[in-house]
């Protein structure tokens, strides 16, 4: 029913989608009831064969939605990858409306018509609200892409601090910053990999993407622009630029924060713009291999 209402009000809103709906336990074929149910929308769903859920489907799909609590926390067991893009219905769609459908929609298996009907009438409510959020979808998922990819390359070029007896460090600091410098040089080599990123990967806010690289190097992401700042950094190292990139995550991380659908779209084109100290920050696909692939893990666009 789900399905057959969303194809519905997707294509009279003009939104190129595609929809698929799967079960935790899927039926061999659709109810009668719920055959009945649709006509009242104009919708045939008689031919429609379910489909069992799959973590390849979850993978697949930009956004999960779900019906009740219960199978949201199922989905998540079964597919883990899950954690971040699933949502209830009414959790998606923000309807904080009558009949209490913050706890999800009705489930209608084993009773009848009526029970049908009810839950049809709640889907189609809730679906109705559908093309708002779905619009900007595309763009929050780009921006997360983007926000996890600047932090990580970010504290990768934040490796070359170390104490002063660091030898190997691009900026030898001390004082207050010592402690954070000493962290960097021991967790050099995991900050030039890409094992904290990958940490974030499933990360549903900011400060859980941040957090192991906090952990890594005792540095907020706040610091890190005064700290490529600073005047001892050697040639091609830290310095204005790295700064500058700095500061465009910490614009992320705010607008991600606020929900800012039309702010993110313009932080995902001026990223695109910015350079390090050795080219583009954003790699070309094309160009996108070696270590490339440490500074900026992910392809976003």
């Amino acid at each position: 029913m789900a399905e057959g209402l969303a194809r519905k009000v997707l294509a009279r809103d003009g939104i190129e989608m595609a929809v698929r709906s799967a079960g935790t336990a899927a039926e061999s074929s659709v109810t009668r009831e719920a055959v009945e149910a649709m006509r009242k929308y104009d919708i045939d769903i008689g031919k429609h064969v379910p489909e069992q859920m799959t973590p390849g489907l979850v993978r697949d799909a930009l956004v999960v939605l779900c019906m009740t609590n219960d199978l949201k926390a199922e989905v998540v067991r079964r597919a883990p990858i899950a954690k971040g893009k699933v949502f209830t219905l009414p959790e998606f769609v923000h309807d904080r409306g009558g009949d209490d459908l913050t706890r999800g929609v009705a489930d209608p298996i084993g009773g009848g018509p009526a029970a049908y009907e009810y839950t049809a009438d709640q889907l189609a409510r809730l679906i109705e609200q559908l093309p708002s959020p779905l619009r900007g979808w595309p763009m929050r998922e780009r921006a997360w892409c983007y926000f996890r990819c600047l932090v990580q390359g970010c504290y990768r070029e934040a490796r070359h601090l170390g104490p002063l007896d660091d030898q190997e460090a691009r900026c030898q600091v001390g004082g207050a910053l010592g402690e954070a410098a000493a962290r960097c040089s021991r967790n050099r080599d995991l900050l030039q990999s890409v094992e904290l990123w990958r940490h974030g990967e499933g990360a549903t806010t900011t400060q859980e993407i941040l957090e192991p690289y906090v952990e890594a190097t005792g540095l907020l992401l706040e610091q890190l622009p005064e700290i490529f700042r600073l005047p001892q950094w050697s040639p091609r190292f830290g310095g204005p630029r790295w700064a500058r990139i700095a500061e465009q995550a910490l614009r992320f991380q705010r607008a991600l924060e606020e929900e800012e659908v039309r702010r993110l779209e313009e932080l995902c084109d001026e990223a695109r713009q910015l350079r390090h100290n050795s080219g583009r920050l954003v790699p070309p696909a094309p160009e996108w291999y070696g270590y490339k692939k440490q500074k900026w893990p992910e392809l976003c666009d």
